[in-house]
């Protein structure tokens, strides 16, 4: 191949040109100050929620000075009474 042969390629076309009736400016201070405070009660409420335990009380009730531990847990089903053996015929 020679470089006789090898034609150079098209001219490019130009790009798209920037409007000029568009104003790129650097945003105002108002919108600043708006997209910070915005910003800021996002993080806000989220680590409020994320940390918020609810109306849990903070420590469980103590229990009575003379009083055994049951170890029942509150909200659960009572246990079954117990079924006396039937007697022998």
């Amino acid at each position: 191949m020679t470089d006789e042969t090898i034609t150079p390629p098209p001219p490019r076309e130009p790009g798209p040109q920037p409007d000029p009736m568009l104003n790129e400016a650097p945003a105002s201070s108002a919108k600043r100050w708006g997209i910070l405070i915005a910003f800021a009660a996002i993080v806000a409420l989220t680590v409020a929620g994320v940390s918020h335990k609810g109306d849990q009380p903070a420590a469980p009730p103590a229990a009575a000075p003379g009083a055994a531990p049951t170890g029942a847990v509150p909200g659960a089903p009572s246990p079954a009474p117990a079924i006396p053996p039937s007697p022998k015929q």
